[in-house]
């Protein structure tokens, strides 16, 4: 009986038996032994697939605090057209990405501020 450590973007980590599905973020991923350690996966249809570690991009996350951010609605340079265009024709993984990289506040907020708003994305 394989057991191992599956660790999310976000950084939150959990144990799971190699064996059957495992819940990670609001997905049920089927798992095996065949998994290889230390390794980077994304999650396509419920399977774990190898990923190309260049393509995730990982902020550094701004220092400090967040009393200085204050949200009127200027910071996101999509309008709400480009968003719903995206949405549709490339998915939400590419949304979120794109609603990143167009805040003006993200590279500012706090790690945890940074991993709440993707979180919060992602649940929409």
């Amino acid at each position: 009986m394989s057991w191992a450590v599956i660790q999310e973007l976000g950084g939150k980590q959990m144990l799971a038996q190699l064996k059957g599905r495992v819940k990670v973020g609001k997905q049920l991923v089927q798992v095996t032994s065949a998994l290889a350690f230390n390794k980077v996966y994304k999650i396509i249809n419920g399977q774990a697939e190898p990923a190309d570690v260049s393509q995730i991009q990982i902020s550094e996350a701004g220092s400090g605090n967040n009393k200085d951010y204050f949200d009127s609605n200027t910071a996101q340079t999509l309008n709400q057209e480009q968003i719903l265009e995206i949405k549709s024709e490339q998915g939400g993984e590419v949304l979120i990405d794109q609603l990143v990289q167009n805040s003006s506040t993200f590279a500012k907020k706090s790690q945890f501020a940074q991993e709440k708003y993707i979180q919060k994305k992602k649940k929409k």
